[in-house]
């Protein structure tokens, strides 16, 4: 009798910790589940890479330290459809007759803002943009040295298969010194985002 009484003891605390297991890994399993489903849900979706006719481009020029000259470019989503964007993209001045001036990109952090510390698969929304980061060093400390200007600027996002050109003039030097100058160097962040630009932003003053 005392034998039976026992196991039934022992049978009801199995089943009370059973219980007690379910509901505190239930909602985690409900939340793996969920994921799961929305990871396959969101492979079905996903966004094909933007094409040139998608994107307006707009260089926006922020706060500089002395000697630099600083951007932030929004790549925004101008069609009726989300599209993806990846990388660091890579640039080329154009003169004003369309030939190459010479353009060296060297990869940079992300920026203040940024909603990813490494390149990322940014899918952009209609009326949303990717924005990446631009800083080149200007003429003030290579006087009285000069560099080409760019009439246009060529812009070429890795996952893309067409290149973006706008009319741009920017004069970027480098060189640690006006004897060891180096023109067009140039630094760019991955893009981020996605970001919803709701200021209207005037255009980027001529360097």
């Amino acid at each position: 009798m005392r034998a039976t009484r026992f196991m039934l003891m022992r049978l009801n605390r199995l089943r009370s910790v059973f219980f007690i297991l379910v509901i505190a890994i239930g909602p985690w399993a409900m939340q793996l589940s969920g994921s799961n489903v929305a990871a396959a849900s969101k492979n079905q979706t996903a966004a094909q890479p933007c094409t040139a006719s998608q994107l307006s481009v707009k260089p926006i020029e922020g706060l500089s330290t002395y000697g630099t000259k600083d951007y932030l470019v929004s790549l925004k989503n101008v069609s009726s459809t989300s599209c993806a964007l990846k990388g660091y993209p890579q640039l080329r001045m154009l003169d004003a007759g369309g030939k190459s001036i010479a353009t060296v990109v060297t990869h940079r952090g992300d920026f203040t803002g940024a909603k990813a510390t490494g390149v990322t698969l940014v899918t952009v929304k209609p009326g949303w943009s990717a924005l990446f980061s631009l800083m080149y060093r200007d003429s003030l400390d290579y006087t009285p040295a000069t560099c080409p200007i760019s009439d246009h600027v060529e812009i070429l996002v890795p996952n893309m298969k067409e290149s973006i050109i706008l009319k741009w003039r920017i004069q970027p030097f480098g060189g640690a010194t006006v004897a060891k100058l180096h023109c067009g160097e140039i630094g760019a962040s991955f893009l981020s985002g996605p970001y919803h630009l709701t200021k209207s932003y005037g255009s980027p003053s001529p360097n």
